[in-house]
């Protein structure tokens, strides 16, 4: 029942590897995996797992913000940042090793120690694709930010600044608004178009010969 929320970001992870085995993006991934788990042991030993969900949309919303999307990644982007001496686009071409790896042990572990008795059919299909497609587009879109600077083409680079910051917010929204019941097809809907984006930027950089 979980293996398709446990196996799709290891198996994102062998697609990258089969175009890419450069021993850097190894050590990105490595790093990732230690991040991940660093941080769940610390919220094993000192944190409590279960919660009861609070009656309001900003509530909740902040909670997944801080604690799902933005707050983990942006963490684990600074401290891979900090510590690896590259130049920018190199470090930017690690971004989605180190982040799906950080995600396929980090995501897995949140959904299992949240859960009490039933796997919900969200937790186990959709929120692995949701968070797939956020590492995908923040990746694509930290590429094209770099060659945008290049080309000096500075609509680009607040387009996909832009992109950035709906990719890292929307997954709260998405939670938000499926743990409170408000509106299934108000989820599926906006999951489908979060999913989709990625994969067309991602088609559109193939078809003009761009490896992003």
């Amino acid at each position: 029942m979980l293996s398709f929320l446990l196996l799709v970001l290891p198996i994102a992870l062998v697609f990258f590897y089969l175009f890419n085995k450069e021993s850097k993006f190894f050590v990105a991934t490595l790093i990732g995996v230690l991040c991940a788990v660093v941080l769940c042991a610390f919220k094993v030993f000192f944190t409590y797992s279960h919660r009861l969900i609070p009656d309001s949309f900003s509530e909740n919303f902040i909670y997944y913000l801080l604690n799902e999307s933005c707050l983990p990644l942006c963490g684990v982007s600074l401290i891979f940042f900090l510590i690896i001496k590259d130049s920018i686009e190199n470090k930017i071409n690690l971004f989605f090793p180190l982040i799906c790896a950080f995600y396929a042990i980090y995501l897995p572990y949140l959904v299992i120690s949240r859960t009490t008795s039933v796997y919900s059919g969200y937790a186990i299909f959709i929120k692995p694709i949701v968070y797939l497609a956020m590492i995908v587009q923040c990746a694509l879109s930290l590429r094209c930010i770099i060659s945008s600077l290049k080309s000096k083409k500075i609509v680009f680079v607040a387009i996909n600044i832009v992109l950035i910051v709906a990719y890292l917010i929307i997954p709260a929204i998405i939670e938000s608004l499926y743990v409170m019941n408000m509106s299934f097809v108000e989820v599926i809907l906006i999951s489908a178009v979060y999913i989709i984006i990625p994969v067309v930027h991602k088609t559109l950089g193939v078809l003009r010969g761009k490896a992003v």
